[in-house]
This record gives C-alpha cells, structure tokens and sequence, in this order.
C-alpha cells in the first residue's frame, strides 16, 4: 500500500482513503472518495477487547459526521489544561494530537438506523492511502504499523 503521511487534514476538502493510528489495539479507515462518508473499524484483537460495537468491526459503515476535539498533544508532549483551546473543533477535520469524535450509522435487520458514536484514543498518525486495505492489512495491529513512526501501544 502507498502512504503519505499527515499531521491534519480536512477529509471532505481533500477526499481520500485514510489511515488513523494511536496508541490503542484498534485502527480506524476513514474513506471519503464516494459520495457518502464511510468507516471502518479494524480490531485485530477483537475477542481481547471486545466492546459493544464489535459487531462492526471490520465492516465499512457510514459516517455521519466527524468533529476533531481540542489537540491535547503537540509534537507527543501533553498540552497542559490551560492550553487545551476547547473552541477548537473543527468538522471533518483528522489531525495528530486530537481525538477524532465519529458519529456513525448502523442498520438493524428490520430496516431502522441508529446512530452510535466511536471516539479514538488520541491521534498519533494519519496516512493517506492509495488502495483499499486488504484481509492482511486489517489484521495487522498498530503496534506493527505504529513501529515507523516509532509510537507505543499499550
């Protein structure tokens, strides 16, 4: 897979196929090249940790809305509380540093919707892809992925 690597990027302005990485078991895919907005969670440890959404793990849904929340990060270094600018939340915007807030949509066999929310772990990497991630690529967990920017995960 082709990667360019980003620190911020409004994904409607510049649609694409996105790579967002912390430090947590999960990656997130985020597409906006198609007329509706998608995600995909990729757990490759989904019996350890699973939670309540699983059953959309590594299934593409729609992406209803992203909001990134206040950078509590700059350049790995926690900002202090007072330097946390709560007004800064940007729409659509993926950026490292921030906490991505995604409102998604799922659909119940009997035909209703209901809107959940996904909230990663603050962002440590975002990379723009060229080609739709393969069965191996989600199985690979952010720790293998995370080594080239050299990130921990816990």
């Amino acid at each position: 897979m082709t990667e360019m690597t980003l620190t911020e990027v409004n994904i409607m302005d510049q649609p694409g196929l996105y790579l967002v990485l912390s430090s947590s078991p999960v990656s997130y895919y985020v597409d906006t090249r198609f007329a509706h907005p998608r995600v995909l969670r990729a757990n490759p440890n989904l019996i350890q940790y699973a939670t309540e959404f699983d059953e959309t793990d590594g299934q593409w849904v729609d992406l209803t809305d992203l909001v990134s929340l206040p950078l509590f990060e700059r350049d790995g270094v926690p900002l202090a509380p007072g330097d946390v600018d709560w007004d800064d939340t940007p729409p659509w915007v993926l950026r490292v540093g921030a906490r991505p807030l995604m409102a998604c949509e799922d659909y119940n066999p009997d035909g209703t919707t209901y809107a959940f929310p996904w909230c990663p772990r603050i962002t440590a990497a975002i990379d723009q892809l060229e080609a739709q991630p393969s069965d191996e690529d989600l199985a690979i967990g952010p720790e293998t992925k995370l080594k080239k920017y050299g990130i921990e995960t816990w």
